[in-house]
């Protein structure tokens, strides 16, 4: 167990590095695509709201989870920081959101994909709730190419299950699930464990 300890601490480690590259990298992508400022986000997979702090203070966003237990810990920090910028925080299934289409000016899912059953599900939602030509960014860990890292990768599948986060999905199927276009890839932390890719949604 106290193997197990270390695996997830270490992965929560790189997550919240990431974090901090990724939205430095979003920021300039909002400032690039509404140099006027206010901009409409969907945060999916929100979780305990590590990414919201991170946001720009003049865009608004919508975080949805559907672990209430995350969501509270979210309401904790956005109050213990004075996050502005969130205008709220929702219990919701990523595969059936609530919202109405073209809700929003781009999507954002960091570390989401790899806990969501049906993946063709969720992507169809993002693709309704976008407004045609927002942008959905999206943030995970893929397989590697690498064999040292495929030999790490796969010493820490069986214990996927216990920390929710599975180590081996493949890029380019993920982005031909999209149905959307590809804008970039690019690793976001030293290690290049963590990939951000852009799409465009055409609507």
């Amino acid at each position: 167990m106290a193997g197990l300890g270390s695996i997830s601490s270490g992965v929560s480690l790189l997550t919240s590095c990431s974090s901090s590259i990724c939205a430095l990298r979003f920021n300039a992508i909002l400032r690039e695509k509404f140099p006027g400022g206010f901009a409409c986000i969907l945060d999916v997979g929100v979780g305990t709201g590590l990414s919201l702090p991170m946001y720009r203070d003049d865009v608004k966003v919508v975080g949805i989870d559907i672990s209430v237990e995350m969501l509270e810990k979210a309401r904790s920090r956005i109050a213990q920081n004075a996050i502005t910028q969130v205008e709220s925080i929702l219990e919701m299934d990523a595969q059936d959101m609530a919202f109405a289409d073209n809700s929003f000016d781009s999507v954002v899912a960091m570390y989401a994909v790899s806990v969501v059953p049906d993946l063709n599900r969720m992507f169809d939602e993002v693709h309704r709730v976008c407004k045609p030509g927002g942008e959905f960014v999206l943030v995970n860990h893929f397989g590697s190419g690498n064999y040292f890292v495929q030999l790490f990768e796969s010493a820490l599948t069986p214990f996927s299950a216990a920390f929710g986060f599975h180590p081996n999905l493949d890029c380019v199927e993920i982005a031909q699930l999209t149905g959307m276009e590809l804008l970039e890839a690019r690793a976001v932390n030293a290690f290049g464990y963590w990939t951000l890719m852009r799409f465009r949604n055409h609507g």
